[in-house]
């Protein structure tokens, strides 16, 4: 399947931003495996989001490994590590978003102990 004219960027060399969630990443590893040459940036992890229930964040994080998985199986593929902060779906107790966001940080629950 040619979808979006990807065949085009490819045979100039260009590369293809992927903005997708978890549960996309199977099938753009499928559609991707068809263009051998094209580079695919993967935008901001693909955007996992946690922070609800235990279930939820382990459900989202095995879709987002398999699906992350697939996509590695390619060369050609790469993923930006951006947009930490929208990682969490709850961005933690609201003195820990004003503390963050007064020192101008990108907010990652690693850089916050309120937020571990």
């Amino acid at each position: 399947m040619r979808w979006c004219r990807l065949d085009l960027l490819q045979a100039r060399g260009l590369a293809f931003d992927l903005q997708c969630n978890p549960h996309q990443l199977l099938d753009a590893a499928k559609l991707f495996a068809g263009y051998p040459a094209l580079t695919v940036v993967v935008n901001h992890l693909a955007c996992p989001k946690l922070g609800r229930t235990p279930a939820e964040d382990d459900a989202e994080l095995a879709t987002w490994r398999t699906g992350m998985a697939a996509l590695a199986a390619n060369p050609r593929v790469y993923v930006k590590v951006s947009m930490l902060g929208y990682i969490r779906a709850v961005s933690g107790p609201p003195r820990c978003r004003k503390r963050l966001h007064n020192r101008r940080l990108a907010h990652h629950s690693s850089l916050c102990c309120c937020c571990r």
